[in-house]
């Protein structure tokens, strides 16, 4: 730009006419008639004075040009900027919306194939279609893990492999005999029954848990035996129960948790402080004592009565403050017999199913067992007292809080999906001499387990709720968003229907059944709990755990079955993991 390098340009040290003014370096002024400045000096400083006002000007509008373009420019970069961020937003909405109008679209695809399959067999009647849609999903699920995990604990489908994550007994094998006996899966039940007799073997396995080593394994064996008469799955289910056996030796007969077949040794993780949980100790009843009914052996039956009667004990000493109102703090120490801990009660996780085996170790043995009963009707009368709430909200939701010992006036409005055994409990108890009433209480309670699922974006419900917030009267409690395609709702649904008849239940368990279809299931096979249940499309967690084989799809069937013979519950009993035990007298 400062081509006239050379120019004397006007500044404040050159003199400048202003305004018929002469400033000179000291910026004094004098008149330009000057007699001092001869005619001709006049014109040459003159001329000299227009040119160096020329230059100043030239400069100013060269400056002023210079910044106009530098703003202009400025101005186009900013927009670029800001398309660019905008252009990338709108891109990656675009990539979104792609995502889920495929998804969409492959939900479509689906329900015209199985529109397609129902027309092409003939099937007319809809709850006929459902049952065959539930059957369906099954094999789906069991070619999934036999393709890709056969012989292992889990499928991951996604990933496309199985693992021995839990137990190391093929317990997806095991678990799910009963549920392809009870859809007559007669050519899935021959290949499990055959795996099984060639390679299943106990005695290597360390550190399992007592627990659901039981209701898994040993309640699958016996409740395929109990459908097929296949002897050596008795065999089986016997050997396994002697191996267990160690867990109980305790100073009160509340069994350790955790065991090694192959060393004997048992123990508690440090992490509980040694202790049991009393949902384990107190739900293994149902399946030895089944076990000693068909061997003859009492000894199976006298270790299980045994911590029976512990609970038994703590119902029936007066002034207890151990417990309150027939409710068990969630810690139990098997040596001591002393409730530690958190002093926490809740009908969800480590505490559940102990309530649950009070009633139904009472309907096994075909309402014989008075004492059983009497343990059971205590216990409700304290949940109904402690931890019945109902919402405050539009909707006023019934559900099961949870309780602190330390804080018995301030229930906690949590409920986890776990506790929705609860109804299908109370009605099976209304039906066999509990209270009329605990059948309008589960009513209540169940439509709030489904509103678990109806509330979400997916329509599946995640594993704990938090009830009664600022909010919203039932929401996702923060870490426990996912789905692992739980049993407990669908379990009580087939109860609720089996005693009630409301097609209602149907209702419900069939949306929640589409919901697992359209979210749920891998196409290469098998099916995967998610991550979040409110997001969509949702995150497959890549796990299809043994208990959707041998509870969810086992408890779907029955919904929708009319056969009035098929696993009537005037004659069996169900486990806590859904395998059907006889009923019998001792």
């Amino acid at each position: 730009m400062i081509r006239n390098r050379d120019k004397k340009i006007p500044n404040d040290v050159e003199d400048v006419v202003v305004d018929g003014f002469e400033c000179s370096e000291g910026g004094e002024p004098g008149v330009l008639g000057d007699s001092r400045l001869s005619s001709s000096s006049k014109l040459k400083k003159a001329a000299q004075q227009s040119d160096g006002v020329k230059n100043k000007i030239l400069v100013l509008l060269l400056v002023l040009v210079f910044g106009f373009l530098v703003v202009l420019k400025w101005n186009q970069m900013q927009k670029t900027m800001e398309g660019g961020v905008a252009g990338r937003h709108i891109g990656q909405l675009a990539k979104k919306g792609k995502i889920i109008e495929k998804y969409k679209q492959r939900l479509r695809a689906r329900k015209q194939l199985e529109a397609q399959q129902n027309q092409d067999s003939g099937i007319n009647d809809e709850n006929a279609k459902r049952l065959k849609a539930v059957q369906s999903g099954f094999v789906h699920a069991w070619k999934g893990y036999k393709k890709f995990a056969w012989g292992k604990d889990s499928l991951h489908p996604v990933s496309k492999t199985g693992s021995d994550d839990f137990l190391g007994m093929a317990i997806s094998i095991v678990d799910s005999m009963d549920t392809a006996l009870i859809m007559g899966l007669d050519e899935i039940f021959e290949e499990q029954y055959k795996w099984v007799v060639a390679n299943m073997a106990f005695g290597t396995q360390e550190n399992i848990n007592v627990f659901e080593t039981t209701i898994r394994v040993l309640g699958g064996l016996l409740g395929a035996y109990g459908l097929s008469n296949r002897q050596p799955l008795l065999d089986f289910a016997e050997d396994l129960a002697k191996r267990l056996l160690p867990a109980f030796e305790t100073r009160t007969g509340i069994p350790y948790g955790t065991i090694g077949l192959r060393t004997g040794r048992v123990f508690n993780p440090g992490w509980v402080s040694g202790q049991s949980s009393v949902a384990e100790a107190g739900t293994l009843q149902l399946e030895f004592r089944y076990l000693s009914f068909l061997t003859g052996n009492p000894v199976f039956k006298e270790k299980v009565d045994k911590v029976s009667r512990f609970f038994e004990s703590q119902i029936l000493q007066k002034d207890n403050d151990s417990i309150l109102d027939g409710l068990f703090p969630m810690w139990v120490h098997p040596d001591s017999g002393k409730f530690m801990g958190s002093k926490m009660i809740t009908f969800g996780a480590r505490g559940d199913s102990l309530y649950e085996y009070f009633l139904k170790g009472f309907l096994q043995t075909e309402n014989t067992e008075k004492w059983l009963l009497d343990m059971y009707q205590e216990s409700m009368r304290g949940m109904i007292k402690h931890l019945v709430q109902e919402t405050k909200g539009d909707k006023h939701l019934t559900y099961v809080a949870e309780l602190s010992l330390s804080a018995k006036d301030n229930p906690i409005p949590k409920m986890d999906h776990l506790v929705c055994f609860v109804p299908g409990m109370l009605a099976l108890g209304s039906k066999n001499g509990a209270s009329d009433e605990h059948l309008g209480l589960a009513k209540k309670i169940l439509r709030t387990c489904y509103e678990m699922y109806a509330s979400s974006v997916t329509g599946l419900a995640p594993e704990i709720a938090h009830l009664d917030q600022p909010s919203a009267e039932i929401m996702p409690k923060g870490g426990a968003h996912h789905s692992l395609l739980r049993p407990e709702t669908v379990e009580s649904l087939f109860i609720m229907w089996r005693v009630t008849k409301d097609p209602i239940y149907r209702e419900w368990g069939w949306k929640i059944f589409q919901s697992i279809e359209n979210h749920a299931r891998v196409e290469t096979g098998g099916y995967s709990g998610l991550e979040d249940v409110d997001e969509m499309p949702p995150r497959l967690n890549d796990k299809m755990d043994s208990f959707f084989l041998a509870e969810t799809f086992k408890y779907l069937y029955l919904l929708f079955s009319d056969d009035p013979d098929l696993i009537p519950l005037d004659k069996f009993v169900f486990n806590t993991e859904a395998h059907p035990l006889p009923k019998f007298t001792w």
